[in-house]
């Protein structure tokens, strides 16, 4: 119950905090331009110049992103994202939106770049620029206990109510893999939880350790014995707007150099470890 209460918060909390990305915020969006009127291949300099990096995120898709105990926004993707900024020699800004606006706020010059386990698809990449891929994801569905010998496959899922998160990568997945379970697509993974846990859906379809994570936090939760397929382009990156030029190359270099230090591994285990705490 603490932790469903947890969750209800934290929901609340989203809805708040997107409602309020929406109106200007001098602080948090200093650096980052109108990209309607801004030469990205600026981009760079314009960073360096407002000595901030804007971080748009969806904080909830624990271990990736996600509140502590003290309501800061933590996870694998900060992690990757202070490194950046370090890099740079700026400070981070963290931007809380949606999922589903993150790449219209990234068109839009109100974040600098996107971390929140975005996936450089080939569709996306038509409205922006992506880093090197950091982590590559597996897909899984997570379903009540009770119902674990009821669904064991793909047909079983027929004509049930299946969620993922809106404008996700697995809201594509549950679509074209589960061609005949009914697909409702939620905004945020804690809403979906929640659902799910009530009976509204029979199933969420979520990224693999993720689900992980949210089985480990509610025990009357488990991932199913159904196989899921992952594409070739649905590994994580950093979004960038489109044309970043410099930019996109510093990013580079930060995230191939994590990833030869292994230091993702470290986020990947470090994070893992906190959300499982927060949510105690």
């Amino acid at each position: 119950m603490k932790k469903f209460l947890g969750l209800l918060f934290a929901v609340g909390t989203l809805t708040l905090l997107s409602a309020c990305a929406t109106s200007t915020d001098k602080t948090s969006s200093s650096s980052a331009t109108n990209n309607t009127s801004a030469n990205n291949d600026d981009k760079l300099a314009q960073i360096k110049e407002a000595g901030v990096l804007v971080m748009g995120t969806s904080p909830d898709f624990p271990p990736f992103e996600f509140p502590d105990a003290n309501g800061d926004v933590v996870g694998i993707d900060v992690d990757i994202a202070n490194a950046v900024a370090e890099e740079l020699g700026v400070e981070l800004k963290v931007m809380q939106l949606s999922f589903d606006n993150l790449l219209p706020s990234l068109q839009a010059g109100k974040i600098d770049v996107a971390l929140a386990g975005v996936s450089a698809t080939e569709e996306r990449q038509k409205s922006a620029d992506f880093s090197t891929p950091y982590f590559t994801p597996t897909q899984k569905i997570v379903i009540q206990k009770a119902n674990a010998d009821t669904y064991t496959s793909v047909d079983s899922l027929d004509g049930k109510k299946v969620g993922a998160q809106k404008g996700s990568i697995q809201e594509g997945v549950a679509e074209s893999q589960l061609p005949k379970a009914s697909l409702v697509s939620i905004p945020s993974n804690a809403t979906m939880l929640i659902q799910l846990k009530s009976g509204g859906l029979d199933a969420m379809v979520m990224e693999g350790a993720v689900a992980e994570n949210y089985v480990a936090q509610n025990a009357d939760l488990v991932v199913a014995d159904i196989d899921l397929t992952s594409a070739d382009d649905e590994s994580y990156a950093v979004a960038l707007p489109k044309n970043s030029g410099d930019l996109k190359t510093e990013i580079d270099k930060v995230i191939e150099q994590l990833i030869a230090d292994k230091k993702i591994d470290e986020f990947v285990t470090k994070n893992t470890e906190l959300s499982d705490q927060s949510a105690d």
